[in-house]
């Protein structure tokens, strides 16, 4: 970190620090920094920051998380991230994969 997450046209946009938290009650949080850029001038535009509560399940090998669902939502169905271990960590084996070196787990 810091990482480019993507660019368009107009904005670079960088993560600066994603977080997970497993707990032993079976739930978490993930939480994330990223700013946006201007590309012209290189300016910061905005800084955003996030944190979302989560389940999870062990199966096998696999961490499966699962964000809630606001009611009346059309959510897809879970899971909605899937950890694996990894040496030194935990890798998010999709389409943008992401590794987290350092897992904070909290009894």
């Amino acid at each position: 970190m810091p990482a480019v997450l993507y660019e368009t046209d107009e904005f670079t946009i960088r993560a600066i620090a994603d977080t997970i938290r497993l707990r032993a009650d079976l739930g978490g949080s993930s939480s994330d920094v990223s700013e946006i850029y201007r590309r012209q001038d290189g300016a910061l535009v905005e800084r955003q920051e996030s944190v979302r509560e989560f389940r999870f399940r062990l199966v096998g090998q696999r961490i499966e998380i699962t964000f809630p669902c606001p009611p009346n939502a059309n959510c897809l169905p879970p899971p909605h991230l899937i950890l694996k271990p990894s040496p030194g960590g935990l890798m998010v084996p999709a389409a943008r994969p992401r590794f987290y070196a350092r897992v904070e787990y909290e009894p």
